[in-house]
């Protein structure tokens, strides 16, 4: 049950979360011998595409589908945890770490890739780099409202 606005958000943080998981960050565009490689990164895969034809998997990853499914797991926990809003708040930290591992795993795997910085013609999604942004900014936010909550319940027992 949605009782608060910070519950709204980690319910959103939990969204994109999923949305990570399921679709590419990362398109990679580069010509080769006379073909054309279109390579895309998700958190689930490296995944290339030569000349439009059929997909070839070249990398299978676990590493950051465990750490966005974590961060989702957590951000689900967390709307659910609203009687106890230091768990709630504890569930947030974790998740901020497992976000953090997850961005630093893709880009270390965008990194990684051979002759990006040479062939490649990069497009990082704007709208995917906008979307990993605003899910650190959701939990932010959700954490401050978690906050103001404790706040406000520590000043009515004080009137008491």
């Amino acid at each position: 049950m949605i009782q608060r606005v910070q519950h709204l958000f980690l319910f959103l943080n939990f969204l994109l979360a999923i949305y990570f998981s399921l679709m590419p960050i990362i398109q990679i565009d580069y010509i080769l011998n006379g073909h054309n490689y279109v390579e895309s990164i998700s958190a689930m895969a490296n995944t290339v595409r030569i000349d439009g034809g059929s997909v070839v998997e070249r990398d299978s990853y676990i590493f950051p589908i465990l750490m966005i499914a974590l961060s989702a797991l957590f951000s689900f926990l967390a709307v659910f945890q609203f009687k106890n809003r230091k768990v709630q708040r504890g569930n947030c930290f974790i998740n901020y770490f497992f976000m953090i591992l997850f961005t630093l795993s893709i880009i270390k795997i965008w990194m990684g890739i051979v002759g990006v910085d040479v062939l490649g013609i990069t497009t990082l999604s704007w709208v995917n780099v906008g979307l990993m942004i605003l899910m650190l900014f959701l939990n932010y936010i959700a954490v401050v409202g978690i906050n103001h909550d404790e706040a406000l319940v520590r000043s009515a027992d004080r009137l008491r």
